[in-house]
């Protein structure tokens, strides 16, 4: 049975938030979704997260540095025919 566009889009956002539940994820949503040459899945899968803190004063920063987040994004590679998770890579945006 080969896997559907909208099964493994789901299987790729729980996956990233149960993996990352730890860093209370925010504002999950799909943002990309291919095929390799094999037909399987590479879906980018982006959230909001705290920031990581700066060395220095947090006083300095306010309120707001201690509330900042950042976007980041994962690719998970799904298997096309059992809908299993390959892996989760770091999906880094030129800038």
């Amino acid at each position: 049975m080969t896997l559907k566009i909208k099964e493994a889009v789901q299987i790729a956002i729980d996956n990233v938030v149960e993996l990352f539940s730890e860093q209370k994820l925010s504002s999950v949503l799909l943002e990309e979704v291919a095929r390799d040459s094999e037909g399987n899945f590479l879906i980018t899968v982006g959230f909001e997260r705290a920031a990581p803190r700066r060395a220095g004063n947090a006083l300095a920063g306010g309120i707001g540095a201690l509330l900042s987040t950042q976007r980041a994004y994962k690719v998970a590679f799904i298997d096309k025919e059992t809908g299993e998770l390959i892996s989760v890579k770091d999906r880094l945006l030129e800038k």
